[in-house]
């Protein structure tokens, strides 16, 4: 909630022609703490969500993710005032990553963990704050690097009408590589073997 106010629920079909019986409920949210670096775990039941807090500075870039094995997970990053950006499958299956996304402003933000539409709503889940770092690349300019437990970030600028292709190898026959190209809010595609490997 934004400030001291008085607050309106409004209730109603989503066609605004059902009619039947229903139930509302009306609870407050805790808020627990969570700093860059944390592994924290939790348990949701359905209709439910687990709110975190945590301090931000302009220019951070962060990374957000939730694993379960039996909820569908949707994590929510926002400020004090609106939700910024969201994700429900982004880590693979029913888990969820918000991905090297850069701070706009320093302040307090909000992360809720929750379940996707409340399909798979109940059970255990690990919530991951992360401060990471990215890496420049240029053009025409191929490198090497070491893939370990972690996704490894490259940003680069290139204008509007460009036309880009990126491959990635990997040297080592048991490395099963995947690409991702994304801007601060929108994916634009990933890839994993049409390369083969």
């Amino acid at each position: 909630i934004p400030k001291d106010d008085d607050y309106i629920i409004v209730a109603t079909s989503s066609d605004e022609t059902g009619t039947g019986d229903y139930e509302l409920s009306f609870n407050m949210s805790a808020l627990s703490i969570i700093e860059y670096g944390d592994m924290v775990e939790g348990n949701l039941v359905t209709h439910e969500k687990d709110i975190y807090q945590f301090e931000g500075n302009e220019g951070d870039v962060i990374s957000i993710r939730m694993y379960s094995e039996t909820v569908d997970s949707i994590v929510t990053l926002a400020n004090q005032e609106y939700e910024i950006t969201s994700d429900d499958n982004g880590a693979g299956g029913i888990n969820a990553l918000i991905p090297a996304f850069t701070l706009e402003s320093t302040g307090t933000y909000l992360i809720s963990a929750s379940s996707y539409y409340d399909i798979v709503g109940d059970g255990d889940y690990s919530l991951y704050l992360d401060l990471i770092d990215t890496t420049p690349i240029e053009v025409n300019e191929p490198f090497t690097d070491t893939i370990a437990d972690e996704p490894l970030y490259y940003t680069f600028e290139v204008s509007m009408g460009d036309t880009i292709s990126v491959n990635v190898t990997g040297k080592e026959p048991t490395l099963d590589t995947s690409l991702t190209l994304k801007t601060q809010y929108s994916w634009y595609g990933s890839d994993d073997d049409s390369g083969y490997r």
